[in-house]
Order: structure tokens, then C-alpha cells, then sequence
């Protein structure tokens, strides 16, 4: 039998209907299996030896992880998904660990890749936690389209700031195709976009000041960069002196935190 993961999410689904989804958690459910293939095709072009997963929920982005590459670990906070993925247990190499993903991803190693159909009231926490995991060298996610262009915002624009400063000092972001809502279920409010994100630095314990750098910046992100320094406590380097705080890119930030802290990286 030719293998169909699109015909096993159908299934998943019908199995599933009915099942509770708590708001709190920003619990949905993949329904559309073009977001599964576009993942398939994104991580298998980044050969990862090891996926880590976000939000297994009851499997439907995991069908098409673990045809992805050879060894699968998915994080759920949520017990009741536990019965849904045991058939993908049992199958493949796949490991579930029930605990919370933004207390555990910065610390897993023997991953390299992350995936997620990122739940929304996580998403910069999780853009954060993959930042500060040194094992993991790219991330494919499903985040708020708003999200995204945020995150892809030149310096100087409007929707430009300090989320968007902090993972692109870190990561190259790019976007690789947008959902509508009938895409999952509950349906959200809001489009969704599949990213793809590549280390190009990798955190260690000199970053440690970074996001305080930038959070004191951005607090006052449209006045001139000489007189937030000052209040940052921050030594400038004279040629951006006159800019203001949003329209500097994620390079000169690094410039000013490596003129001020020694023992940066």
C-alpha cells in the first residue's frame, strides 16, 4: 500500500471530532494537508539527524514529521493527546514528552531542527527559546501571518522592532507560503505563514545582557539613539549617534553590544 499521510491526517480528523481544544493553551488542529507536505518539503531540504516538535496535539503535523526524517521528538503539555499519537509511537521513531515546550527547548539537545504548528500564545517565546538552544541550527513554523511581517520589517518601518532586532541577530527568516483560517480548526481570527529560520550566530552565555539591551532601546524606539544610550547606560558608536532606536538593523545593534559589554562574543 502506497504511503498517504494525507489520507491518515482524514482519518486523524475524523477520529478527533469532538475533542475538546482548550483556548488557554491556543490549541488547534491542522486540517489542510498542504501544510503538512510544505513541511515535509522544508525539512527533509534541511536533513536534520533529529526533529524536535512544539504542540503534537493529537498528531496531524506529526504524521508528516516522522516521514521527514529518522528520529522525532514531540513536546505536548496536554495528557489527553497522549491516546492520538501512541499508533505514531508505535511506528516510527518518535518520542513524546508531556511538559511545558518553553521550559524545555532551550535545554534539549541531540535535535537540530524545531517544527511547530506554533500555538499563537507562545510564538515569540518559542522564537525565543530556539534562539537560545545552541544544538538547534533551524526552525519551520506556522506563525500569525501579522507576525511575520513584523518579523521581516526593514528598520525604520513601521511594524519594525525589537522582536524582529532580537531573532534576526540571530537567524535568517524566510517566509515560505500563507494559510488561510480554514486551514485549521477552531478557525483563528487571523491568516497564518510558514517560516523557515537558520542560525547564523549561535547563543552562548556572552548574550546573556542582549535582551535587556534591547528591551531599555526599544522602550523609547523613536527618539534619537544618543539620548536613549544615555539612559541605557550605553556607549554608541559616533556614526549612529543621529539615528533613532528603529531604524537601526540587527547588526548595529550587535556593534553596541560588543563596544559594551567585553566579555560579549
Amino acid at each position: 500500500m502506497a504511503d498517504d499521510p494525507c489520507g491518515e491526517l482524514r482519518r486523524l480528523l475524523r477520529l478527533s471530532r469532538g475533542l475538546r481544544l482548550r483556548k488557554r493553551l491556543g490549541q488547534h488542529i491542522m486540517r489542510e494537508c498542504r501544510i503538512g507536505t510544505d513541511f515535509m518539503r522544508v525539512i527533509r531540504g534541511l536533513g536534520p539527524r533529529a526533529v524536535v516538535e512544539v504542540g503534537a496535539g493529537p498528531g496531524a503535523l506529526t504524521l508528516f514529521l516522522v516521514r521527514s526524517c529518522g528520529r522525532v521528538l514531540s513536546i505536548e503539555i496536554d495528557s489527553s493527546f497522549v491516546p492520538y499519537l501512541a499508533p505514531l509511537v508505535e511506528k516510527y521513531l518518535l518520542e513524546v514528552v508531556l511538559g511545558d515546550a518553553i521550559d524545555l527547548v532551550p535545554s534539549i539537545r541531540g535535535v537540530d531542527v524545531l517544527a511547530s504548528n506554533t500555538p499563537y500564545n507562545i510564538s515569540s517565546q518559542l522564537l525565543v527559546a530556539f534562539v537560545k538552544n545552541p544544538s538547534l541550527r533551524a526552525a519551520v513554523m506556522t506563525l500569525q501571518k501579522d507576525l511575520v511581517d513584523r518579523l521581516l520589517a526593514p528598520p525604520g518601518s513601521k511594524r519594525y522592532g525589537r522582536i524582529a532586532a532580537f531573532v534576526r541577530s540571530f537567524a535568517f527568516i524566510e517566509r515560505v507560503a500563507d494559510y488561510p483560517p480554514s486551514y485549521f480548526i477552531p478557525e483563528p481570527e487571523v491568516w497564518s505563514s510558514l517560516v523557515v529560520l537558520k542560525k547564523v550566530v549561535d547563543w552562548g552565555e556572552g548574550w546573556a545582557r542582549y535582551e535587556d539591551m534591547l528591551r531599555c532601546l526599544f522602550n523609547q524606539r523613536r527618539r534619537m539613539l544618543r539620548t536613549v544610550a544615555r539612559r541605557c547606560g550605553l556607549i554608541v558608536p559616533t556614526d549612529l549617534l543621529n539615528k533613532r532606536v528603529y531604524e537601526l538593523g540587527p547588526e548595529e545593534f550587535v556593534r553596541i553590544y560588543r563596544l559594551n559589554y567585553s566579555g560579549g562574543p
